[in-house]
């Protein structure tokens, strides 16, 4: 008899357990109120590839991880964090997209920013900001500097206004009339802040009044301005002479009595063998040899294969690469 009433007590135990475990919340059964997992932001890393400037009309390559979730993004142009214009209104959430520069008629500056944001969902975002974009429709310079004659050895302030510049420049000194031709670059790659200060330098062409100064954008091409003509003084030009074989043929082995006069110069010069206009490779005669002594240089070639015989000896000052004189051509029998 007892062991009945205990097994209708365990009975009604098991019983009693499985109705409490059946009605707690979240136990078993579906309740109802389960909460709907949200996808991850499809949108983050926006970049630029490490490049962070350009000019207008050149590709910015957008950048983004995409989390692999389809759909579209609006992509927008910002200046100081503010939204400016749309670069476009719904592209492929595919991680990339190609855009030629504009400042959205903004200024030109450093404060560019661009952002990608899930189509539909301004809480998915992600943007990259400190892009430099230069406006250069219409690059122009205007010279500004007064010009009557300037002096060789003191300064002189080159003067200019740009417009939508790339931000740098060239500035070279011509001369000017049927002859024009570049006598030196003046400053290369300086910045345009519209002024240069500049150590005036005939660059051993002399007196004459026929300069021109060009200012050159470095990268918009076309975009430059030449000054008016005026006269430059140099009074202390520098001038080498040499002496040496003259329309004869010399043969390699040879030994040549070379003789060295310089006016204006630092007293040291180096000389080359050329062929025509063309620098014989190899063709190094000597360097630092002083104008006071002459010179013997025994004849070589140095195995120079091209079709101009013509050969010279040219001497250029050890300081001052544009003051260079030269012999008459001769021939080197091999």
């Amino acid at each position: 008899m007892f062991s009945a009433q205990r097994n209708s007590v365990r009975l009604l135990g098991l019983a009693l357990f499985a109705a409490i475990w059946l009605i707690v919340p979240g136990c078993g059964g579906d309740s109802g109120n389960e909460p709907t997992p949200t996808p991850d932001c499809a949108i983050s890393g926006v970049n630029t590839s490490q490049q962070t400037s350009w000019l207008t009309g050149e590709v910015i390559n957008i950048r983004w991880t995409q989390n692999g979730v389809p759909g579209t993004v609006m992509i927008a142009l910002l200046k100081a964090g503010t939204v400016v214009a749309t670069i476009a209104p719904a592209a492929a959430n595919s991680g990339f997209f190609p855009w030629a520069a504009t400042t959205g008629g903004q200024a030109s500056g450093s404060d560019f920013g661009i952002r990608v944001t899930g189509t539909g969902d301004p809480s998915c975002t992600s943007e990259v900001s400190g892009l430099t974009i230069r406006e250069v429709a219409g690059c122009n310079y205007t010279f500004t500097a007064a010009l009557d004659s300037i002096h060789a050895g003191e300064d002189f302030e080159i003067t200019w206004t740009g417009y939508n510049t790339g931000g740098l420049l060239d500035i070279e000194l011509w001369t000017s009339g049927v002859d024009a031709h570049l006598l030196a670059p003046i400053a290369l790659g300086t910045v345009d802040d519209g002024s240069y200060v500049w150590n005036v330098d005939s660059f051993n062409h002399g007196t004459s009044d026929t300069y021109r100064f060009i200012l050159r954008d470095v990268q918009v091409a076309g975009c430059e301005v030449a000054s008016s003509r005026f006269l430059l003084i140099d009074h202390s030009v520098c001038t080498n002479a040499i002496t040496g074989p003259t329309n004869i043929p010399l043969n390699n082995g040879d030994q040549l009595l070379i003789h060295l006069e310089q006016s204006n110069g630092s007293g040291l010069v180096n000389l080359r063998l050329y062929s025509g206009n063309v620098f014989v490779r190899g063709g190094i005669i000597a360097d630092g040899i002083s104008v006071l002594d002459d010179f013997i240089w025994t004849v070589t070639d140095y195995g120079h294969t091209g079709d101009n015989t013509f050969y010279n000896i040219r001497v250029i000052d050890g300081s001052d690469p544009y003051c260079v004189g030269e012999t008459d051509h001769f021939t080197i029998i091999p």
